[in-house]
């Protein structure tokens, strides 16, 4: 997770908000750079229940891209998963990533958001091809299967479903089923509807 402060996630909300009529692939882009890292911010309040910010950084030729959590502060991870060595060098100042998150948040408050269709994002389409975080990065429903620890972290880790949801999950012995096609994933009410979980 990242301790976004919430008059941040406030803005990225209310910025997709006056979006005419998004479509499952529509996001806003918020870029800048940090030490000489590439920073691009993809969000996305497509489903209501599951926030999408996806974070990517690009260093020399180095890509690096993840989903993260950005509500919840019960749920919590101070690094980010799999940093490759060379973007750590550049972002990691005094052992913490504070100043990187901070610099995160002035990009999104200050710099011009882009609307766009991810698929079409040239930086996201060669970072979803090299980055060692790629893989399947959205939801698409649930499977007959208990809910291994990898899975749990990476939910919690990964997503911006509520915890209670989770524990839902959970209760009636399944487990999420991911997606690296964005077109595929489904809103988590939906999701929860089609498997009579309430």
């Amino acid at each position: 997770m990242i301790k976004i402060n919430k008059d941040t996630i406030k803005k990225l909300i209310d910025d997709y908000k006056i979006l005419q009529n998004p479509k499952t692939t529509t996001v806003n882009k918020y870029s800048g750079n940090y030490n000489n890292v590439r920073i691009s911010i993809y969000f996305d309040a497509w489903d209501q229940a599951n926030y999408n910010f996806q974070l990517l950084l690009v260093y020399e030729k180095q890509y690096y891209l993840v989903n993260l959590r950005i509500i919840d502060a019960n749920i919590t991870s101070r690094f980010l998963p799999d940093l490759p060595v060379t973007l750590q060098r550049q972002i990691i100042v005094e052992g913490t990533l504070n100043a990187f998150y901070e610099q995160v948040e002035h990009i999104i408050n200050n710099n011009k958001r882009i609307t766009l269709n991810i698929e079409r994002d040239t930086t996201y389409i060669k970072a979803r091809k090299y980055s060692p975080c790629t893989g399947e990065m959205f939801l698409k429903g649930l499977t007959h299967k208990n809910m291994t620890s990898k899975m749990m972290i990476w939910i919690e880790k990964n997503t911006n479903i509520k915890k209670e949801d989770i524990e839902k999950v959970k209760r009636v012995r399944k487990t999420f089923v991911r997606t690296d096609d964005i077109n595929l994933r489904k809103k988590i009410d939906i999701i929860l509807r089609d498997n009579n979980i309430q």
